[in-house]
């Protein structure tokens, strides 16, 4: 859902194709919670560097690799990586993204006040697990919106730095 919101808003001031976005990533430290789904790194970088060769046998001279899960940072580095070495002519790129000097914890503030910016309909505090109920009293919406703008504006800084430095 975050991807989506983040992908869309990155293509339109980039001027940019977007394509689906995977719903599924490295999610291995979440394995025991229920409903978690997971790749190992190694098969999301082979799905990367196969989607990324794809389409610049179509010709796009830029692929950027989204993600908004710190967990797949390594797989996308190591695919960037290969996509290096093996495109020819096109530039891949995973920009990391800005959250801020104090993101907090895992569905913390930071991603709660996100969720309450984009959907809060979906978001019930009451249900919060307790270790993160001192943290979330800081989320609003407000403050999701302002770091949603942070992390897209840091996301499309890096793309073009790379576009420009290509």
């Amino acid at each position: 859902m975050l991807a989506d919101a983040v992908g869309v808003e990155v293509a339109e001031r980039l001027e940019a194709v977007l394509a689906p976005t995977l719903g599924v990533g490295c999610a291995e430290e979440y394995e025991g919670l229920p409903g978690t789904l997971t790749l190992r790194a190694e098969t999301l970088t082979a799905v990367a560097v196969e989607l990324a060769q794809s389409f610049a046998g179509q010709g796009f001279r830029v692929v950027v690799l989204l993600s908004t899960h710190g967990g797949n940072r390594g797989a996308l580095d190591a695919a960037v990586a290969e996509l290096g070495r093996s495109l020819h002519g096109a530039l891949a790129c995973a920009p990391q993204g800005d959250v801020g000097p104090n993101p907090g914890q895992h569905s913390g503030a930071w991603m709660t006040s996100v969720m309450l910016a984009l959907r809060p309909d979906l978001v019930d505090l009451d249900r919060a697990d307790p270790d993160l109920r001192t943290e979330l009293q800081t989320a609003n919406p407000a403050q999701g919106h302002a770091s949603l703008e942070r992390f897209i504006a840091s996301i499309v800084a890096d793309v073009r730095s790379a576009t420009t430095s290509q």
